[in-house]
């Protein structure tokens, strides 16, 4: 596969495979990926590397990420040059992947060089069709409460994308793998392809697995920035799973921990008690709707500002769902409840690391059915892809 040719996640990624796109060639190299945003404007997201399919169409190419050097190309061009901004989550990337581009040759090194030389002389005298860097959230980042929206859907959230948090496209070249632990006759194939779809609307790539020793191999690769851990209703099978979620965790990586009603915990509760001393247990019949309310993060069906809930005044809790179990006070105020189900317990809750750590943000949701049984309930995918956007960080470094 075309990311299997990649040294550094870091600095390159794959493009054109799935927009009937073809493979770009060894003299295509130094030309411009280039993307039309939303706000009909043109940016230049990534340069020619190589190709492995040489035109053949469908095929993934090689490219140069833009936003990796947005630093030395302002430097050189005295800021004359606009870059895509996704240098926030690039910036965790390089934590997290520190020790692996430790070994990387130093042909690739040299290579890189000749790219960055290239890149100024070609832009340089191209100045005037310069455009505006794409940002990655919408103007509305944060505002649950949309007053002035074009329309307003039959829970009263604000519809139109612009709505989201992350804009459409503005993630292209970040890598999400699906862990799911669980599924039945409603939750195939078919039922998660639905959310990936959406996903893949904001720019990302998407892996779909269903087994932890896949899962282990998988966050091994580095290839991947989130993750979603959909947990199961049987024990942990291979012992290094949890330890491979931590270290997974520990070098930067995102976690979207998806658990339901006992015994569909397992997975989320094994790594949160082991990471915070937290366990998720609990089977209360929600089936209500919860409302925003300014700073209500803690009370009784509602939910309070944050990013996350962007766009979204009602949010439907799920039908059997659990709960964390905080072991100290301590720890509560670490994994933070920021939704809380009709039953006071906490159904939504997320860790947001010092700006000095190393460990990606987690988000734990207690109702997986919404997956696929309640999609389209009262702001579940906008709330979602928003948490997934959220996760990587952007801004944060």
């Amino acid at each position: 596969t075309c990311e299997d040719m990649i040294f550094d996640r870091s600095v390159q990624f794959c493009a054109g495979d799935e927009m009937g796109g073809k493979d770009t060639c060894q003299g295509d190299s130094g030309g411009p990926l280039m993307r039309f945003t939303s706000e009909r404007q043109w940016i230049l997201a990534g340069i020619t590397s190589y190709g492995k399919g040489c035109g053949r169409p469908e095929y993934p190419g090689v490219y140069t990420r833009v936003a990796f050097y947005t630093d030395w190309i302002n430097a050189i061009t005295n800021g004359l040059i606009m870059v895509a901004v996704t240098r926030a989550a690039l910036t965790r990337q390089l934590q997290s992947t520190s020790t692996t581009r430790a070994v990387v040759s130093r042909v690739v090194r040299k290579k890189s060089m000749k790219q960055k030389k290239r890149i100024v002389k070609q832009r340089v005298a191209t100045t005037s069709i310069t455009s505006a860097p794409l940002q990655p959230y919408n103007d509305v980042a944060g505002k649950s409460n949309i007053t002035n929206a074009i329309g307003y859907d039959r829970f009263g959230n604000a519809t139109g994308r612009e709505y989201d948090l992350g804009r459409d496209g503005a993630f292209m070249g970040f890598n999400i793998l699906i862990a799911q632990f669980y599924w039945d006759s409603q939750f195939n194939d078919t039922a998660i392809q639905v959310p990936i779809d959406e996903l893949k609307k904001k720019g990302f790539q998407v892996k779909h697995i269903k087994t932890e020793d896949e899962c282990i191999t998988e966050l091994a690769s580095n290839r991947y920035q989130i993750t979603w851990i959909i947990s199961g209703i049987n024990q942990i099978q291979n012992p290094k799973f949890i330890s491979s979620l931590i270290a997974f965790h520990s070098a930067g990586g995102a976690i979207f921990l998806f658990a339901d009603n006992t015994p569909g915990v397992y997975h989320a509760s094994e790594f949160l008690k082991t990471k915070f001393g937290i366990t998720v247990d609990g089977n209360y019949h929600g089936g209500q709707t919860m409302t925003y309310k300014e700073d209500g993060h803690r009370g009784k069906g509602n939910f309070g500002q944050h990013e996350i809930f962007t766009g979204i005044t009602s949010l439907f809790e799920g039908i059997t769902i659990s709960h964390p179990v905080y072991s100290t006070t301590a720890s509560r105020e670490i994994f933070i409840p920021i939704a809380t189900a009709s039953d006071g317990n906490t159904s939504i809750a997320t860790y947001d690391p010092p700006s000095t750590s190393t460990e990606g943000r987690l988000c734990l949701d207690c109702g997986f059915t919404k997956l696929y049984v309640n999609w389209d309930s009262a702001g579940t995918a906008r709330y979602i892809v928003n948490a997934t956007c959220w996760l990587l960080g952007i801004g944060k470094h």
